[in-house]
């Protein structure tokens, strides 16, 4: 007699594990300095004759808080605690076209707050109009280019931080969920 084999395996029985995903919410930006003039997403785009400059929200947007439907994690998180979200790599999560998509973004940060969101940003001097009203954050900094209101908040250390490039300086910051 022959065995009779799974067309679709079971999904895997073990709790998943914390990793490192991109998370891309939009995606398209406007080159804003020297650093930009070769842009990998220009580029990428480019090979598939996609307009860079036009910034669109992407299916992705909710990747953090999905779940799991079916199996013996269903109802768990996709992405465990400690997961770190390298997150809007193909735009800028400060760019202006996305402020209607930010306050959404910013609740799903603070449900996943056990998570890590990892951003490069070269647009510093939009942070603090683009947090949200209540956000209890800590920035800290390596270089004293960031624009000086920014630069005057104080050093802490956090689960959740968000790295950030000021133009083609060598700038990080982390913004802190408190």
């Amino acid at each position: 007699m022959y065995e009779q084999t799974e067309l679709f395996p079971k999904e895997k029985t073990a709790a998943p594990m914390p990793s490192s995903t991109s998370w891309n919410l939009w995606h398209g930006c406007h080159k804003c300095s020297p650093g930009c003039r070769h842009c990998y997403v220009y580029r990428r785009d480019a090979e598939f004759g996609r307009d860079s400059s036009i910034v669109r929200k992407t299916k992705a947007f909710r990747k953090p808080v999905q779940k799991y439907r079916t199996g013996p994690h269903k109802g768990e998180y996709k992405y465990p605690s400690g997961s770190v979200f390298l997150t809007c790599f193909t735009s800028d999560f400060f760019i202006e076209e996305a402020d209607e998509w930010r306050p959404e973004a910013w609740e799903i940060m603070r449900e996943r707050s056990d998570c890590t969101f990892y951003m490069i940003t070269k647009r510093p001097e939009r942070i603090l109009q683009s947090l949200p009203a209540d956000w209890g954050a800590v920035i800290q900094m390596s270089r004293s280019a960031v624009p000086a209101r920014i630069r005057e908040w104080q050093i802490s250390a956090c689960p959740s931080f968000w790295s950030c490039r000021c133009q083609t300086n060598p700038s990080f910051m982390n913004l802190c969920w408190r």
